[in-house]
């Protein structure tokens, strides 16, 4: 991975507006250390390292897929790094998405992927940018559905990203609401973060569902980040997760289908824990798949 070193250099000497990074104890755990099928596992499949090539150096954000192959980044990455005077970048010559990046100097399992670097949307208020991913990534690694709700104080939070873009990591022990609104609405948390963590998806445990994108980390205070309600409300292009009235149908399916005949009902979990969008879903299948497997061998 030529851009890691450079990347781990050059974090260090960002602003901290670029950082996105809080000041202070640091609990997070690695994303290599989850079962790939569970649901943490495959939450983290669609969150990757974002490298930015520019006349000045390289320089990481975090990025999530999103449907349609699209990536949402906050603003300050793309293409806020070119109007950053003490970065001093005056063109992007590339930009470059690596997914499941797990371990440290290890590149078994990951692929990358080129972004076009021109924003299909770039949106001051929400502090966001959308990207179009090359290559389809969405295929292998799904991607991650959006809330248009806003979780309440103390509500529990995931946050995943790249920090120093370096494996990824998950921060879950304390990682929650902060109570307080400010006046540009920005929902704040005290998730654990470093530089390289700017564009973080804050998930919603309970859901599945990205509820924020973390950009900035405060010495003093909490962190910041965008509650996807204002990024929806700003975006043309981005939509919120469609939840069925019947949002147990899948649930019953996969129950229905333990009374199948057992080849049939592998070739169906096989295709929920591949096309199944609910990374939750996904989970589920994987897992009564190996129950499966481990109880009839003959069948595998």
């Amino acid at each position: 991975m030529r851009f890691l070193s450079a990347c781990a250099a050059i974090c260090l000497s960002l602003p901290v507006a670029l950082q996105a990074a809080a000041i202070g104890d640091y609990n997070r755990e690695l994303m290599s250390q989850y079962d790939p099928q569970s649901v943490i596992g495959q939450l983290g499949r669609a969150v990757g390292r974002m490298d930015i090539l520019t006349d000045s150096g390289v320089f990481p954000c975090t990025a999530f897929l999103v449907e349609g192959d699209r990536l949402v980044v906050a603003r300050q990455c793309i293409p806020g790094i070119l109007e950053n005077t003490q970065v001093g970048a005056t063109e992007i010559q590339s930009v470059q998405l690596v997914l499941g990046y797990l371990k440290n100097g290890s590149e078994e399992g990951t692929e990358s992927f080129q972004v076009d670097p021109e924003p299909l949307e770039a949106d001051e208020t929400g502090h966001f940018t959308v990207l179009q991913a090359l290559g389809n990534p969405t295929d292998k690694f799904g991607f991650l559905r959006l809330g248009d709700y806003r979780p309440a104080p103390n509500t529990p939070l995931w946050l995943i990203g790249h920090p120093m873009g370096e494996a990824q990591r998950i921060s879950r022990e304390d990682c929650r609401v902060i109570d307080g609104l400010p006046e540009n609405g920005d929902l704040l948390h005290n998730c654990d973060t470093l530089p390289g963590d700017s564009s973080a998806p804050i998930i919603d445990p309970s859901t599945g569902l990205v509820v924020g994108m973390h950009y900035a980390g405060q010495r003093d205070g909490p962190n910041k980040a965008k509650p996807m309600t204002l990024i929806l409300q700003q975006s043309s292009l981005l939509t919120a997760a469609r939840v069925s009235s019947d949002s147990g149908s899948t649930d019953r399916l996969l129950n229905a289908l333990l009374d199948s005949d057992p080849k049939v009902l592998i070739r169906a979990l096989e295709a929920v824990s591949r096309d199944e969008s609910d990374p939750a879903l996904r989970a589920k299948a994987g897992k009564l798949l190996q129950k499966l497997k481990a109880d009839m061998p003959i069948l595998d």
